[in-house]
């Protein structure tokens, strides 16, 4: 079951032992509950994750945090990307609390992802009735591909491919989530009017292994600011999808890992080096766009006929260049002879 936060609740307790007898109740315990968390507003949403009036994730033209009885936005603490939860059945009667989740404080590691692109976002919904299915939209203010994978993770089934349960939208910034109260989707089990629900994004690749030390691009996080910035998610991406499954890839990653975390640090702590890196790092940035977007076939194509135009341009300037030239060779070459034809001419009039 899920507790609400700065309540005071009773609880007794029994036991059954092998032979499922049952011991007698326990005495009546009491106690509250707090959280960790500041929310001096109390609408659910932490109050350093939230979103000011120009974040419109559903793009009906009204500021998303006007309307918090249809959807509610966080966004990550070092502001780098945002994500939101609409209401779309009628059984919801409140999307109540919002969070996100760091999965490395999570301990079960059976089955996670290497890498969950925007962490583990957890929500909580208040039903009509108990044990119906609610239908929600989760909005990313960052693209999302139909080789994602959606995990959730919850005590009793641990990290798990919700996939079944979601229908990636067609704007490629959304995605549509089914629940059932105590059923599928609602990690607190229980047919109670209330579900709660934490899930993440996985690309396809990562989320084939546990192995958290490929969680971040140093280098691009350091340049950048934050691994969730959409740059670096594009490069965090291209090498799930286009490096990992190669094993000159992962031996490169595998180095890049092992050695790039000092050169991070200390380009962390200079802008003016930060702004150059970032500036390095724009041609592959947008390689790995067009990988992503395109494929491997159209994107080669694409080099082949850029680097085909760059070459057929160069030979034509290296043409311009020399005729220019020769044709003022041949005007001296011409100016010359006039000239003793003019100064002979001169001489013979003159005798």
């Amino acid at each position: 079951m899920t507790l609400t936060p700065n309540q005071t609740y009773y609880v007794r307790v029994r036991f059954y032992d092998v032979y499922f007898e049952p011991s007698d109740w326990s005495d009546t315990v009491e106690f509250t509950t707090y959280s960790l968390v500041e929310d001096l507003n109390s609408n659910g949403i932490p109050d350093v994750n939230e979103v000011d009036d120009t974040v419109d994730l559903n793009l009906d033209g009204i500021p998303d945090n006007f309307q918090p009885e249809i959807i509610k936005c966080i966004q990550m603490e070092d502001d780098s990307a945002y994500i939101g939860v609409e209401k779309i059945s009628a059984s919801i009667n409140e999307i109540k609390l919002m969070g996100v989740i760091d999965p490395e404080t999570i301990s079960d590691t059976v089955n996670r992802p290497a890498d969950l692109l925007f962490g583990l976002l957890s929500y909580t919904l208040s039903i009509n009735q108990p044990g119906a299915t609610a239908i929600v939209k989760i909005y990313f203010s960052e693209e999302i591909f139909t080789s994602d994978i959606f995990f959730k993770y919850d005590t009793i089934n641990g990290w798990h491919d919700y996939s079944e349960h979601t229908t990636i939208n067609y704007d490629d910034q959304s995605v549509t989530i089914e629940l059932k109260d105590g059923g599928y989707g609602d990690s607190d089990g229980l047919a109670n009017g209330v579900i709660v629900d934490p899930v993440g994004i996985a690309t396809g690749e990562s989320a084939g292994t546990s192995d958290s030390s490929f969680i971040g691009c140093f280098i691009a996080t350091a340049a950048f600011g934050s691994k969730f910035e959409k740059h670096v998610q594009r490069l965090r991406r291209f090498r799930d999808l286009y490096l990992m499954p190669h094993r000159i890839g992962r031996v490169f990653v595998h180095a890049y890992y092992r050695y790039s975390p000092p050169a991070a640090d200390f380009i962390a702590d200079h802008n003016t080096l930060r702004a150059l890196v970032r500036w390095s790092l724009m041609p592959l940035i947008g390689l790995s766009w067009m990988l992503l977007h395109f494929g491997t076939a159209p994107t080669g194509l694409l080099f082949v006929l850029m680097s085909t135009t760059l070459w057929m341009g160069k030979r034509k300037y290296k043409a311009w260049r020399v005729k220019p030239a020769k044709v003022s060779e041949n005007l001296d070459n011409r100016t010359r002879g006039g000239k003793a034809l003019i100064i002979g001419g001169s001489q013979a009039f003159r005798k």
